[in-house]
């Protein structure tokens, strides 16, 4: 690859014994009220000699930094993410392995992490991590991936086969009334009141 290759590969799971772990912290951002945290729990389930599960969860909420003083809003582009992943692994050979991945996982946000300057000089318009909105620009996404991985090792090469499913989800509330002005001085006419619009996304 030109621009170098990152591979990121989720452990899978294992027949040889029961294993647990949970993990949390807490995190601070300049200019925030808010305090942050990460919740991270994973549990490994032998089934059989030959089969088992593997289920991961996670809580990250990340503090935002931007502020709304006309409506009274602090830390709007505050960011909880959370979801879990699970698989299901048989190896009946040595040789031979089955695995079944699902993946759920939803972000959610108050505001976005714009900050209103002034187009000719690029300063801020009234302090350096502020805008002002007339309404909420909540957010959201949400994803969701499952995968069939089958491996089957011949001696001198080999077999792999993977079938995935995704689907992805993005909808985001925008207000627009601070472009009316410069909608408006462009086409030298009064404003025609668009204050708001709905972003819907969907990629499957």
């Amino acid at each position: 690859a030109l621009g170098g290759l990152l591979k990121y590969v989720t452990q899978g799971p294992d027949p040889s014994g029961f294993d647990a772990r949970v993990q949390g912290g807490v995190s601070t951002v300049a200019h925030s009220a808010d305090t942050g945290h990460a919740l991270h729990g994973m549990i490994n389930v032998p089934l059989t000699q030959d089969l088992a599960i593997r289920a991961v969860g996670y809580d990250p909420l990340y503090p935002g930094y931007i502020d709304d003083p006309a409506r009274g809003a602090q830390d709007i582009n505050q960011m909880h993410i959370y979801g879990g992943r699970a698989a299901i692994q048989w190896t009946p050979t040595n040789t031979f392995s089955l695995r079944f991945s699902a993946l759920d996982q939803e972000r959610r946000w108050d505001g976005m992490s714009f900050v209103d300057v002034n187009m000719n000089s690029l300063s801020p318009l009234t302090c350096s991590l502020c805008q002002g909105r007339d309404a909420d620009q909540p957010g959201s996404s949400f994803l969701t991936f499952y995968n069939v991985l089958a491996s089957w090792d011949l001696g001198s090469l080999t077999l792999t086969s993977s079938t995935t499913y995704d689907r992805w989800q993005f909808r985001q509330f925008q207000d627009l009334i601070g472009l009316n002005a410069t909608a408006d001085a462009l086409k030298g006419a009064p404003g025609s009141g668009l204050w708001g619009v709905m972003v819907d996304f969907d990629y499957t």
